[in-house]
């Protein structure tokens, strides 16, 4: 019975997301089916099966502009596993990490998002370091950035959100290949290395990649006037040690106040890197039960 059911929906969906009226209709629908928590698990992947198939159909992205609980507004593409969690639910799953940015950041501080997708992190900074405060936010996916770039428009931080299609590495003013998602649905996943973790799992295709020029945060934030206290965030998708080589100087000064890196396990090589200079890990925000995997915040407390 389930497997017909599956059947029906992905033929229905084939169907209707030829026609753009059925398309907003069905995000309709699926919109308000969200507002029952039970079911939040099984509407997620009649979601999942909506957005592939619908990605199978089309090349571009279906944007919407969606007011967050936070009172942020973002435009995401509502057929990206990122994008349509934040359309359907109007927040973001890491709860101790944005709980963590919300009781610390302060107006007048710096605040660098490596890897920032389409700025979920970099918007949520924005609002607590305004009026003189700065973020800085690094997206290699061009297409990405034309979303991200959206956002800040819609909520005038302009003045406030400097976007740059780099992809930050161990290296400034070098050519690199970043390789693509397999799957079309997860934008999210895009990283330098071909080799690593996320090959050997499928989840990027090393046959897909596009070109992409690579900055130190030495190099970067050299010339940057640091007033208030500097946080950098890190979701490099396996590139975090090339990250971290990149920002050997801003860590031997300490300059950095707080460090959130994307990793696997406290144990890996890039915690280690973080740690060996005297930052201590204050708080986890692990993403599953099943798993080490989540954001680690290390803090300098000299």
């Amino acid at each position: 019975m389930k497997h017909l059911l599956k059947q029906l929906w992905i033929w229905y969906v084939t169907v209707s997301s030829r026609n753009s009226r059925w398309v907003n209709f069905n995000l309709a629908c699926l919109r308000m089916l969200y507002k029952l928590p039970r079911m939040h698990a099984y509407i997620d992947r009649l979601v999942y099966h909506f957005q592939k198939i619908y990605k199978s159909i089309h090349a571009d992205p279906l944007l919407k502009e969606v007011r967050l609980k936070n009172g942020l507004y973002m435009c995401v593409d509502t057929m990206d596993r990122l994008g349509g969690l934040l359309y359907f639910y109007r927040n973001y799953s890491e709860r101790i990490t944005q709980e963590f940015l919300q009781q610390h950041l302060q107006a007048g501080d710096i605040f660098v998002d490596v890897g920032a997708n389409c700025g979920f992190y970099s918007l949520l900074a924005a609002q607590h370091v305004k009026p003189n405060g700065k973020v800085y936010a690094f997206e290699a996916n061009p297409s990405v950035c034309k979303v991200f770039s959206q956002s800040i428009g819609l909520n005038r931080f302009e003045h406030i959100v400097t976007l740059e299609n780099y992809a930050v590495a161990n290296v400034s003013g070098k050519t690199l290949e970043f390789y693509l998602p397999s799957d079309k649905v997860n934008s999210a996943i895009g990283t330098l290395i071909s080799n690593g973790q996320m090959a050997s799992s499928g989840n990027i295709d090393t046959t897909q990649s596009i070109n992409v020029l690579t900055v130190t945060l030495d190099e970067y934030l050299k010339n940057k006037q640091i007033d208030g206290r500097l946080f950098i965030k890190i979701d490099a998708e396996g590139a975090e040690e090339w990250v971290l080589q990149g920002m050997h100087n801003l860590l031997l000064q300490r300059i950095p106040y707080c460090i959130i890196l994307e990793s696997d396990s406290p144990d890996s090589v890039s915690c280690k890197q973080i740690e060996a200079y005297g930052y201590q890990l204050q708080l986890a925000d692990i993403f599953t039960s099943y798993s080490r995997f989540g954001n680690y915040i290390f803090v300098n407390n000299a």
